[in-house]
């Protein structure tokens, strides 16, 4: 693992753990709270969904804290979805919807509350996809991968020159004698 991890991921990541484990309790909620009748065939399938959910949201989380590039995928997802969602629902509240026997209803206070949740996302999103925080997201095989800074470059390997001739010199056979030893 890197040294180095930003503080906005380390931000980020927490908060996915703390959405992981609310979503966890709030589903063993529903899932042990016994529901009024129109609700309780549903309890099960949404105490299951918010168990995934949860669990999701605190792997996502655990992705970011690793720097894994699959956790900075995950979480850009998710806030992309929360970002249509919120925006879709904030100015739905805002405006407000009909229910037959009351009229026109609005929920200002929701309405904006889910329009800071779209701007949260929308940052989370602009972050994520800075140059100098994806650079410290590393994908499995690139780990233990020596990485070149983005001013330097490889350097070419120096031409190879051709292999020299090699050069053929007529072979004389020459004798040589022992020098004599006079006694």
């Amino acid at each position: 693992m890197r040294d180095f991890r930003p503080t906005g991921v380390s931000l980020i990541a927490v908060l996915y753990f703390i959405g992981g484990g609310l979503s966890i309790l709030s589903a063993l909620s529903v899932l042990f709270t016994p529901l009024p009748a129109p609700f309780s065939n549903w309890t099960t399938a949404i105490g299951l969904l918010g168990v995934v959910f949860g669990l999701l949201y605190t792997a996502i989380g655990w992705g970011l804290w690793e720097l894994r590039d699959w956790g900075r995928i995950g979480t850009l997802v998710l806030s992309a979805l929360g970002l249509v969602l919120n925006l879709v629902g904030g100015v739905y509240f805002l405006l407000g919807f009909s229910v037959e026997p009351y009229g026109r209803v609005s929920f200002p206070g929701v309405g904006v509350g889910s329009l800071v949740l779209a701007a949260i996302y929308g940052w989370v999103i602009w972050y994520l996809m800075q140059p100098e925080v994806e650079a410290v997201f590393v994908q499995p095989e690139e780990r233990y991968r020596p990485r070149l800074k983005t001013t330097e470059r490889a350097a070419p390997p120096p031409p190879s020159a051709p292999p020299p001739t090699p050069r053929i010199e007529p072979t004389r056979r020459v004798e040589e004698r022992a020098p004599a030893i006079g006694w």
